[in-house]
């Protein structure tokens, strides 16, 4: 990493990136940790659980891989109808930081709910223990009647954030600045390549992957995520690219 010889960030995949393969989510969390990923980042929480798995087996599963789950993504309408088995979930789990991965943003209307929901779900969630974060995509820059959704989550909210390279420069941001002017709101980077089809492996498209890396070293995060949206030509494979590009910047999990 140019040269930087700091342990952090650590390397996580996002479970999003093997919802393609014919594979259950412990099979899943298997392959991430055979990769040589220290970390894996949960997707797709049901309202009860992961795929059938049960807080108690995924756990053992996790210790027996020596795997640390730094996150976990919740869909929206989720947070609304099951908040109560969010937090026993993610409680007897051990996993402190549960996300907002996509609400829907079409309108100004839908910015104000937005930040009224964060304010309360964060508020649950810490009253337990847990806590909450937002993970960005493109619309979040988009101006509402003069108005972004990242504005108003940044003036309106104290949730932290977790800035998906590729989307927030679709989004029209200078990512590296945008890191730069918030970086005490910046909990995890989603970190991923883009080419003429859209986001690829780390190492497979024009982005400033090593750059980025680098900046999260600078900026102390503990991890950077790897996704890749598209799993091209599919997910295992797309993210055992990812980490041996990363290998090559002098990373390893």
């Amino acid at each position: 990493m140019s040269g930087n010889k700091e342990i952090l960030p650590r390397l996580g995949a996002q479970t999003y990136n093997l919802w393609r393969t014919p594979l259950c989510m412990t099979a899943k969390l298997q392959v991430i940790s055979t990769l040589g990923y220290a970390a894996a980042e949960l997707a797709g929480f049901n309202g009860t659980d992961y795929e059938g798995v049960d807080a108690p087996t995924l756990k053992a599963e996790v210790q027996k891989l020596g795997l640390e789950i730094c996150g976990a993504h919740v869909p929206y309408k989720v947070f609304e109808e099951s908040m109560d088995n969010i937090i026993a979930y993610h409680k007897a789990l051990g996993v402190h930081w549960v996300a907002i991965p996509r609400p829907v943003v079409e309108c100004r209307a839908d910015i104000d709910a937005l930040i009224e929901n964060m304010k309360s779900y964060a508020k649950a969630l810490r009253a337990e223990g847990l806590d909450l974060y937002y993970h960005c995509h493109d619309f979040e820059f988009r101006e509402f009647d003069g108005v972004t959704a990242m504005e108003r989550i940044l003036s309106d909210t104290d949730v932290m954030l977790e800035i998906d390279v590729f989307w927030a420069a679709k989004g029209g941001v200078d990512v590296m600045g945008f890191l730069d002017r918030h970086a005490d709101r910046i909990l995890y980077l989603h970190l991923k390549d883009a080419n003429d089809d859209g986001p690829c492996a780390v190492g497979f498209g024009r982005m400033d992957c090593r750059g980025f890396l680098d900046k999260a070293a600078a900026m102390g995060l503990s991890h950077v995520i790897v996704e890749d949206d598209r799993q091209q030509p599919d997910g295992i494979t797309s993210i055992c690219n990812s980490m041996q590009t990363l290998r090559t910047y002098g990373v390893v999990g």
